[in-house]
């Protein structure tokens, strides 16, 4: 994952008011608040930026280039749907660290962040633009952040289901009901949190960001996985046994896919393509059911990778891993879960046998 800025990050302010002919911006800023920064020293200094904007079919993205990475943000929202989405790397907990906010009068209509409250990562979206709101809606995560290590967060909001939810590594994570979003029209922050009232910074990241993307829209299950996973080295882990994950055991043409006690080895490094197959890294084979469709209790194997439906795995907001095809899931046999044992795919029941952790092997 590209390093943007390391230590105590700078606060980078971004705002685009009105786009003039051919999508250029006619006017607009941003600024860097001056605290302690520190660069890679392989990479550039952040001497400059650029802003130009890209037309993606209907969808308006703003692109921050920093010489180093391309930060990616919608102008508009809250108030309806939309996403936010970043990698983030923390070097400690302390207090609250905030990866991604848009500047309010007194409050951002969410923050994306390390939770000091919770002690977890959240998306976190106050009632109203006000210095004490009458509620914090939270979407936390149930696991502990893993400290200097690369982490994809996404939050949602999702105005027709009034329903927020936060992605870590593409995993659905938490959600929390919110009655309503609410717009603030200042700039987006990147590393920290700002409002009108109260310029600070506060809540500055104290390690790195990087890839920070708002959407109009609110992302899918789907959507947010492949965000934070496609064309990334991942790991499945087993819900019911966290020791064991996949392993493609070899992992020639017919082998029956099978799991092994967790290690950070390549037989068990898959990447995630974009078409929702599990690919063996650094090979042209598949996890594939070995029916199609697929009854319950067919088993799958590693085969050469192809434009079949039989290698087309979704992941679900509940864990489990989808065969569309089949309408059936992944899932440990009998619940057996002992070492080498073949795994097969059943009628989903969103069981802990049928439950995975896809986790994103970011360095």
């Amino acid at each position: 994952m590209p390093v943007v800025t390391q230590g105590l990050l700078s606060v980078l302010r971004v705002r685009v008011e009105t786009l003039g002919p051919c999508g250029y911006v006619r006017t607009g800023h941003a600024e860097g608040f001056a605290t302690r920064l520190q660069r890679d020293p392989l990479r550039p200094p952040l001497s400059r930026f650029h802003l130009f904007v890209h037309q993606l079919a209907d969808v308006l993205v703003l692109v921050v280039r920093l010489r180093v990475v391309d930060h990616v943000v919608a102008s508009g929202p809250p108030g309806q749907s939309y996403t936010v989405a970043a990698w983030v790397k923390v070097n400690n907990t302390n207090g609250y660290q905030t990866a991604v906010s848009l500047t309010g009068n007194e409050r951002s209509p969410f923050y994306l962040q390390y939770s000091a409250t919770y002690g977890k990562w959240a998306f976190n979206l106050p009632s109203s633009d006000q210095l004490r709101p009458t509620t914090y809606y939270a979407a936390v995560d149930s696991e502990q952040p893993r400290i200097g290590v690369w982490t994809h967060l996404a939050g949602t909001f999702n105005a027709d289901t009034q329903t927020a939810t936060l992605y870590v590594n593409g995993r659905a994570a938490g959600s929390a009901k919110v009655p309503a979003g609410w717009k603030a029209n200042g700039s987006l922050n990147i590393g920290g949190e700002t409002t009108t009232r109260y310029p600070g910074p506060d809540g500055r990241v104290n390690g790195a960001v990087s890839d920070v993307r708002i959407y109009p829209y609110a992302f899918t299950d789907q959507q947010a996985n492949t965000l934070a996973t496609a064309g990334s080295s991942v790991q499945i882990q087993s819900a019911y046994n966290p020791g064991r994950c996949i392993d493609s055991w070899g992992g020639s043409v017919g082998t029956a896919v099978a799991f092994y006690n967790c290690y950070n080895g390549n037989a068990q490094h898959f990447t995630l393509t974009t078409d929702n197959k599990f690919k063996v890294s650094g090979t042209d084979r598949c996890i594939t059911t070995n029916d199609k469709p697929a009854g319950n209790g067919t088993k799958v194997s590693f085969q050469t990778c192809a434009a079949d439906d039989a290698q087309t795995w979704v992941r679900r907001y509940d864990g489990t891993l989808y065969n569309p095809i089949s309408d059936k899931c992944l899932e440990l046999p009998g619940w057996a879960d002992a070492n080498g044992t073949a795994l097969g795919v059943w009628s989903c029941t969103a069981s802990a046998n049928q439950r995975w952790l896809v986790r994103a092997q970011a360095s």
